[in-house]
């Protein structure tokens, strides 16, 4: 049986509590002149990469605690499965991080 209340817990919990992705770009703050000024400042992919993987770090952990927590056995499951999903895109992400692109070039 399918645990709704973890489930409406679960909503209620990611609304109030999930990081909103990463800041706005340039563009969208209006500090790019026709010269492109903003993209200067931008942050370099290795570090958008860090960030995803903080990002999924957390969000492992997270999915880790509500499989804790969960009433019913098909909650917790699905909360099991999705902190291995974030385990798998941690791996990724770390993975294109250690890429060392100067020798495909």
């Amino acid at each position: 049986a399918f645990d709704h209340s973890s489930l409406r817990w679960f909503r209620a919990f990611t609304c109030l509590t999930a990081p909103r992705g990463l800041p706005s770009s340039p563009v969208q703050h209006g500090t790019i002149s026709g010269d492109l000024n903003g993209l200067l400042s931008a942050p370099s992919w290795r570090t958008a990469i860090r960030i995803a993987i903080e990002r999924e770090k957390g969000s492992h952990e997270f999915y880790n605690q509500a499989a804790k927590i969960a009433r019913y056995p098909g909650t917790k499951q699905m909360f099991e499965f999705l902190a291995k999903e974030e385990l798998k895109h941690r791996r990724i992400l770390e993975e294109e991080l250690n890429k060392d692109y100067s020798k495909e070039m």
